[in-house]
């Protein structure tokens, strides 16, 4: 992520908190997903918002975490 976008990712904390990292992550799975010159201009509300609801409703990828970092219901994920 670092050598295409610039994001260095060096713990599980403060890494994430932008949405920047979450968002570029995303890109390298699916790029017309998202618009990382658009990531760059948002804030970090915006980014954590956009990249947890498009993990979401494209990939698959259930919302674990709300923008605040509070967890959410655990038990909608239970098998």
């Amino acid at each position: 992520m670092y050598r295409k976008f610039g994001v260095e990712v060096r713990d599980f904390g403060s890494s994430w908190r932008d949405g920047v990292a979450f968002n570029a992550l995303i890109h390298g799975l699916q790029p017309e997903l998202v618009d990382m010159s658009a990531v760059a201009q948002n804030s970090s509300h915006a980014n954590l918002e956009r990249a947890f609801t498009t993990a979401e409703e494209h990939l698959g990828i259930p919302r674990l975490l709300d923008v605040e970092g509070r967890k959410c219901d655990s038990s909608l994920f239970l098998t």
